[in-house]
């Protein structure tokens, strides 16, 4: 609630309708479907083909196979002229079955519902609003009259834990095992994991009586749209304690060389398959899609029996050409899946955030989905532009976990709040003092044609006015916006050059601007009056007696000179002006830098607190030895594409042991990440074990000695993600168990010995 009494002020002010509101998590999910909306716009659609066969192995059968390779090769097929050789070369081809598979696939059921999964499943299959299915459930949850008194039909709807009653899964494994066979109850109750952040206040959603069958309840006098959500939750629950489904599936390869190939298109291989269902197990009650993602599946209702060998005569061909789908929009189940996902919101939240959206015109509700109206994006637009940190999807997250750390005890509720009242202060002052486009483009064109501008500094330190202001201009006439930093900068030359500026006083009259003008003119005159500190002074007359100075280095369109910027300081010290704190701090980087030139250098160290030699030297053979275990690396995976950027990691080490065989130091920064990446390669380092806990470093993809509870054959390995340590299956991304501690797991077969658990601390990287 801080958060929309401070900002929502911002918009009544800035748009003029009191009904418009902010929100922590109302404006994060706004954002999300106007990403989405942006994502769609952007979208640049790419043509591909679906080739199919028809074949005839015997002359009554016939059966249809796609393209799945061609040579040795994933089939990829991007254009027509593509497509048309490919037919080309299949009609000339002689097909036969080159490889036929029959494998078995178990499916576990999946746990009782919880709020935000209730409402996907609900609005998937029974095409209700996150709304609607809370007001039905809350109908359920406060009970239909029996034997005149109201009786609850299922367990509290607002929860986020999947944890169900010993006595609940004891009476539903007596009633799977009478109503449908013992082979239908598994050998020990099913238990399922909440996710990291969950609450747990509450079980999870599911009948308060599993006897209360669906059947039985049309002759209690439930409305339709009750019964419906309450066999729903029946069927979902009672599923959740049945044994494992399993399927076979059959694959058949057909593979055939063209007799005239179509350049260098020959060989050719199409893949059929089919799967049935062996053993129902869950199916039985539930087999329904919780989710409104469109998968189109390959499989066929059957395949021919037949054996390797088998000749296949080509029967006919389809051409179906496609394009690549832009992202969909959000409907209200998968907006919510999305809160869920990024640990935003709480149960009671989700249905509550997309209706105060739509209700303040933000959203539009179009064929069951979502698409902001131009009033959602103006507001969007303005909140992320003014107030980035605020309503950051990760910001948003983080502020859920501190809450929940502060109900569990983990967390002193007064510091919390403290922290974040103080950044939302700051945030919301910033979004104040920062004006609009066209209050910086008038204050901007105070500066004319005829203003002259002085030349300030030298070397690195060397400002051109005239040219700033310029590109300023030129970036809000491109629709760029301005940052608080430059806008600070355009107040401070304001009144540097009021002098020529006879329009500043009623131009800052008029937009409100008269104080921070006057504060600008307080800040420059007191830095005029003012003298160097002892520290600058000290530090300027040991730089004298460096003789070599690095020789100046260009980084895009800026040179860095040493020498020059140590003069142009030492002459601002010499005037006796006072130097501001990033000068001072950059002083003392090059005292640090040129420490080895410097005969009193530790003297100067002990007295203002720099990085001593002993420690720079120590840092210096640690890094050394960083390197040196890098060399040992053979073997690096393949450079990866994320978004717009390609992570090489060979290319990243080579890179730092240059930068480190030319500069002699690398940042804290590369030092983690060098160390994650020597962590991942522990295996091929020599005595690893040793070197690493003399350096700090951690080994990920260990192995600990478990078993993964979640699949048959996993093992448990040390992961490490954003610097935090956990445990997860060796099986993912298929099995994705992860734990943060080792505690209720079994070990392995193989393992002799429980193993020690991970330490309590992360890796730097």
């Amino acid at each position: 609630r801080l958060v929309g009494f401070r900002v929502s002020p911002i918009l009544w002010t800035r748009y003029g309708k009191n009904e418009l509101s902010a929100g922590r998590v109302q404006s994060v999910a706004l954002r999300l479907i106007c990403e989405r909306e942006g994502a769609i716009d952007l979208f640049e659609p790419e043509e591909y083909w679906n080739l199919t066969a028809h074949f005839q192995p015997q002359p009554d059968v016939k059966f249809a196979a796609k393209l799945s390779r061609i040579g040795a090769d994933k089939a990829e097929v991007g254009n027509e002229a593509t497509a048309l050789a490919v037919q080309a070369a299949a009609q000339s081809a002689d097909f036969s079955v080159g490889k036929v598979t029959r494998t078995r696939r178990k499916q576990k059921a999946q746990p009782p519902f919880i709020t935000s999964t209730l409402q996907q499943a609900a609005s998937s299959n029974l095409r209700m609003s996150p709304s609607q299915t809370m007001q039905i459930a809350q109908e359920l949850y406060e009970g239909v009259e029996l034997d005149g008194e109201p009786v609850g039909m299922i367990t509290y709807m607002r929860t986020d834990s999947v944890n169900i009653a010993k006595e609940a899964q004891a009476a539903t494994r007596e009633y799977v095992e009478d109503a449908f066979g013992a082979e239908f109850l598994p050998k020990k109750p099913r238990s399922f994991r909440s996710r990291g952040n969950a609450q747990e206040a509450h079980e999870a959603i599911r009948p308060t009586d599993v006897t209360r069958t669906p059947a039985e309840l049309k002759k209690l006098g439930l409305s339709a749209q009750q019964l419906k959500l309450y066999e729903l939750i029946w069927c979902r629950f009672v599923a959740s304690q049945m044994s494992d489904s399993e399927s076979e599936i059959h694959a058949i390869e057909i593979v055939g060389k063209a007799k005239e190939p179509a350049g260098e298109i020959s060989e050719l291989t199409f893949r059929a398959s089919a799967s049935k269902i062996v053993f129902a197990g869950y199916q039985k009650v539930y087999a329904l899609s919780d989710t409104e993602d469109s998968d189109e599946s390959d499989e066929l209702a059957s395949v021919p029996d037949l054996n390797d060998g088998h000749v296949c005569t080509l029967a006919g061909f389809d051409s179906d050409q496609k394009f690549t789908e832009p992202p969909p929009r959000f409907s209200e189940a998968t907006l919510v899946r999305e809160l869920e996902r990024n640990g935003i919101g709480r149960p009671s939240t989700y249905a509550a955030i997309t209706r105060t959206i739509v209700n303040r015109k933000y959203v539009n509700r179009e064929q069951r989905k979502l698409v902001p109206t131009d009033l959602g994006q103006t507001v969007n637009g303005f909140l992320i532009d003014k107030l980035s940190e605020l309503f950051a999807v990760d910001f948003t997250a983080r502020m859920e976990s501190d809450l929940d750390q502060v109900e569990q005890g983990e967390r002193e509720w007064r510091t919390m709040m403290s922290e974040f009242y103080r950044d939302l202060t700051t945030w919301v002052e910033r979004a104040l003092a920062l004006p609009d486009t066209d209050v910086m483009n008038e204050m901007l064109a105070l500066f004319g044609p005829d203003t002259e501008y002085a030349q300030n500094g030298r070397g690195r330190q060397r400002y051109d006015d005239k040219k700033f202001v310029e590109d300023l201009k030129a970036r809000l006439e491109k629709g760029q916006k301005l940052s608080e930093r430059q806008w600070d900068v355009v107040i401070g030359l304001l009144v540097k050059y009021e002098e020529q500026l006879p329009q500043l006083e009623a131009v800052a009259e008029k937009y409100g601007l008269t104080e921070k003008v006057g504060d600008q003119r307080a800040v420059q005159a007191k830095r005029n009056e003012g003298s160097p500190s002892s520290m600058a002074i000290s530090l300027c007359n040991a730089l004298e007696a460096v003789e070599t100075w690095e020789p100046p280095t260009k980084k895009g369109r800026r040179t860095y000179d040493d020498q020059e910027f140590f003069l142009s300081l030492k002459d601002r010290v010499d005037a006796e002006n006072a130097l501001s704190q990033p000068q001072e701090d950059a002083l003392r980087k090059l005292i640090e830098k040129y420490c080895t030139q410097l005969p009193d250098y530790d003297q100067l160290a002990e007295t203002w607190s720099l990085v001593s030699r002993a420690v720079r030297e120590e840092l210096h053979q640690q890094i050394g030895a960083l390197i040196a275990m890098s060399a040992e690396i053979k073997e690096f995976p393949a450079p990866v594409k994320r978004g717009r950027r390609t992570f090489d990691e060979k290319d990243f080490v080579d890179s730092l042991t240059q930068q480190f065989e030319a500069q002699g130091k690398l940042s804290d920064r590369q030092v983690g990440a060098l160390k994650k990446v020597l962590g991942r390669h522990a295996k091929e380092i020599t005595d690893f074990e040793t070197r690493s806990k003399e350096l700090g470093i951690e080994s990920v993809n260990k192995e600990t000695g478990f078993s993964c509870p979640d699949c048959d054959d996993g093992k448990i390995l040390v992961r490490s993600s954003r610097g935090r340590t956990f445990y997860g299956c060796n099986g993912y991304p298929k099995c994705q168990f992860t734990a943060k501690d080792l505690t209720e797991l079994e070990p392995s077969a193989s393992s002799e010995a429980a193993p020690e658990p991970a330490p309590e601390t992360t890796s730097e990287a």
